[in-house]
């Protein structure tokens, strides 16, 4: 009879695991028509589902071999880090934005101090 390693067969065994994703971010990852998330489950060769935004879950669950599942987990981080990098760089040229307009109608105000 052989004696398989434990650590050789977990490594064969399917494995699920979360990966803390913000609501507001699930149509980002989805991307048009679903071609985003299914570019990334193919080239990872694993399944993720996303929940449906009426159940407000800030997780999606990564499914598949060990190894697959951890290269996906990280790619899905570093695209939810881009996107929040994105949307922090896109509040800050608002906010620019908004100061210069709120100056710009002051000095054109001559009532103003």
């Amino acid at each position: 009879m052989r004696r398989f390693c434990y650590v050789c067969v977990q490594a064969l065994v399917p494995v699920t695991e979360e990966v803390p994703v913000a609501v507001e971010l699930h149509r980002f990852i989805i991307g048009s028509k679903g071609r985003d998330v299914r570019q990334m489950m193919e080239e990872y060769d694993v399944s993720i589902q996303v929940p449906p935004a009426s159940d407000n879950v800030d997780v999606l669950r990564v499914s598949g071999m060990p190894t697959n599942v951890q290269r996906a987990k990280k790619a899905l981080l570093q695209r939810v880090q881009q996107l929040e990098d994105e949307q922090e760089q896109r509040v800050r040229c608002l906010l620019t934005y908004l100061s210069l307009v709120h100056f710009f109608s002051l000095s054109a105000c001559p009532n103003t101090l």
